[in-house]
């Protein structure tokens, strides 16, 4: 797309999360500005490509959490920093993450793939493995290959 469309000036990336690095940089050295959501990189090595690459060609990039750029919650933090509530002191956090299977061995099976599924495009940079739905379509967050857990 981005090959065939020249008047893309900045690409938001939102795929799984093992080629957020490899579509950052494909972008940047196209001269493409780049919103990323987390995680940037699966390693250090490629957040700091990544780094010298936006020097290098001088593009705008930016990291996002999904959801932290809502305007209540730009709005809740100048209410912190004005003071609104005194100091904070402590802080009670919960999560329900995660809610997908982690630390379970790769599957043995080899299942065929579904017709509307490029298997090697969703591999993208990852070691090459045989299809299995425990891994697509919700699951992948759970194996490092994929969704930069360790």
């Amino acid at each position: 797309m981005l090959e065939k469309e020249k008047s893309i000036d900045a690409v938001v990336i939102a795929t799984p999360d093992h080629t957020h690095a490899v579509a950052a940089m494909m972008a940047m050295k196209m001269g493409k500005h780049v919103y990323c959501e987390k995680p940037l990189t699966h390693t250090v090595f490629e957040a700091r490509e990544l780094a010298k690459t936006a020097k290098e060609t001088g593009v705008a990039t930016q990291m996002g959490n999904q959801g932290m750029a809502a305007d209540a919650n730009r709005r809740l933090k100048e209410w912190l920093w004005a003071g609104a509530i005194g100091d904070v002191r402590e802080v009670h956090a919960w999560s329900n993450r995660p809610i997908w299977p982690q630390g379970i061995n790769r599957p043995l099976d080899t299942q065929a793939v579904p017709r509307t599924l490029d298997w090697n495009l969703w591999l993208g940079p990852s070691p090459e493995r045989p299809y299995n739905p425990a891994y697509v379509p919700f699951a992948w967050r759970g194996w490092f290959d994929f969704g930069a857990v360790p």
